[in-house]
Parts: structure tokens; C-alpha cells; sequence
């Protein structure tokens, strides 16, 4: 299970995105985990599939996650 860490920086939540997100738990075994767009707030920006790692930048940095969409 992956628990939510609120993030007061924006190197931080980039690290933290890059060190705990993608990497899953003891569940997993070691194996990478793909995050997932869910929730109003990923279907109001249209965002759905997988969390890549520049979309999460992008929304950290207040930017649109789709930068055809600026």
C-alpha cells in the first residue's frame, strides 16, 4: 500500500516521486509500480493511464501535466 506524504518543497516531491512512488512495497517485491491518474481532479486535466515522471514535475511546478495542453 502506498501512503500519501504531504510535500513542502518542490525538489522534495520530485525526489520523493522518484524514490517511493514508482517503487512500490514489500507487497511488490521489488518490482517497479506504475502509478495511475485517477479522481475528478486527473479527469478535469484530462489525464488518464499511467503517472509518468514529467506530467508529475509538470503539475508540481503549477504547469498544465500535458504540455500540449499549456
Amino acid at each position: 500500500m502506498l501512503a500519501p506524504k504531504a510535500q513542502y518543497s518542490l525538489k522534495d516531491a520530485k525526489r520523493y516521486f522518484k524514490e517511493h512512488l514508482g517503487v512500490g512495497d514489500y507487497y511488490a517485491e521489488g518490482q517497479h509500480v506504475a502509478g495511475q491518474w485517477f479522481g475528478k481532479g486527473a479527469e478535469d486535466l484530462g489525464l488518464q493511464g499511467v503517472t509518468t515522471t514529467e506530467q508529475f514535475e509538470r503539475l508540481c511546478e503549477n504547469k498544465n501535466p500535458q504540455p500540449d495542453k499549456n
